[in-house]
């Protein structure tokens, strides 16, 4: 059996995926992958982890706005499809699963053209253009969230949580405290940017840091260019953790900080520990964070109404108030169920391919 991914741009859709096809091929160890992704450094860094052979291909974002952009993308759009096809006929794939990319649509086209059948996941809550313009071509399509059922039609949708890679279940913490020379006895805060990384949410943690590392040591994943002058004995800037790194700073973590994309909330979810959500403004992230903090499974700041005394106080909370905290993570794993809905998800695969 051949399956063909779908993904690029943020880090999201790549890592989910990858968390689908680990836990696919565990049941069916034979499945041959080929991975179809744009040309971003973000999405070759998270491939660089698997043996997943991956092909790049142009694509163009949907803008909803004017753009001589829009213009340019349109024709890497149609250049997109024509590559599409020739992978399509060379690959030959028995299924093509996609988490919602801009290098999708162009290719699902294709494929449903090809009368090969299409598997669409949706991560956050509210669905993207992406698998709005692809849902009509998808035979399944799973969520994450319950609430993000009505947006799709009901005969052809499932709940199922968001899957995790189990790497991140491996973590150690003696280890992470080795790599990051970090103090066992002082309390940790992990920060976050998403697979790129967040300039806004580290200018804020740049105006906060002074007063956080009085009583805090803290990790910082900066993503490529986007890294602020702290410095400090107790401060560790990266660009990017691989999934083994992650895995460790997950586990000696006691605060985490972080935008408010599935990728990071999933796997914050499977250690059991909520995050202070810090989402991107005006996106699709903000209503992620809203219905955690509605669910009571994870704090939501507001980057732009929020001050530095507010940030500083609100992680000094999660550290003292730890019954509460650990309460949050207990109920962000019962929400997303990661360990169990990569399992869910590849039944239903088995009754689409097989």
């Amino acid at each position: 059996m051949k399956l063909l991914l779908i993904g690029g741009g943020t880090g999201g859709p790549t890592t989910t995926l990858l968390a689908i096809a680990e836990h696919f091929q565990k049941r069916h160890p034979q499945v041959e992958y080929i991975f179809l992704a744009d040309r971003s450094e973000t999405t070759r860094k998270f491939l660089a982890e698997t043996r997943i052979p991956f092909i790049t291909i142009s694509a163009g974002k949907f803008r909803r706005y004017w753009s001589i952009h829009n213009i340019i993308d349109f024709g890497r759009i149609g250049k997109g499809f024509v590559q599409a096809q020739s992978v399509l006929s060379r690959f030959r794939p028995n299924g093509v699963l996609s988490c919602g990319s801009y290098v999708a649509p162009p290719v699902i086209a294709a494929a449903w053209l090809r009368h090969i059948p299409v598997y669409i996941h949706q991560q956050d809550v509210m669905p993207g253009l992406s698998n709005r313009l692809s849902k009509p071509f998808a035979k399944h399509i799973t969520v994450s969230f319950q609430e993000s059922l009505k947006y799709f039609p009901s005969h052809k949708t499932s709940w199922t949580g968001n899957p995790v890679r189990t790497t991140i279940l491996e973590g150690d913490k003696t280890r992470g405290y080795e790599y990051f020379h970090l103090k066992k006895e002082f309390p940790v805060t992990l920060i976050l940017g998403g697979g790129t990384g967040a300039l806004g949410l580290n200018q804020c943690i740049e105006k906060a840091a002074h007063e956080l590392l009085t009583f805090t040591q803290i990790i910082h994943v900066t993503g490529k260019g986007k890294a602020v002058h702290i410095q400090h004995e107790y401060y560790r800037a990266k660009n990017f953790l691989n999934l083994s790194v992650m895995a460790d700073a997950l586990q000696i973590a006691d605060v985490i900080i972080s935008r408010a994309g599935l990728g990071a909330i999933t796997e914050c979810a499977t250690v059991k520990k909520a995050p202070i959500l810090v989402p991107l403004p005006y996106s699709h992230q903000e209503i992620n964070a809203a219905i955690l903090a509605n669910n009571m499974a994870a704090l939501h700041l507001s980057q732009e109404k929020m001050t530095t005394i507010q940030l500083v106080t609100t992680v000094q909370k999660m550290l003292t108030n730890t019954t509460e905290t650990q309460r949050m993570g207990t109920k962000l794993f019962e929400l997303l169920q990661p360990q169990t809905a990569g399992d869910r998800i590849a039944v239903i695969l088995e009754k689409m391919f097989l």
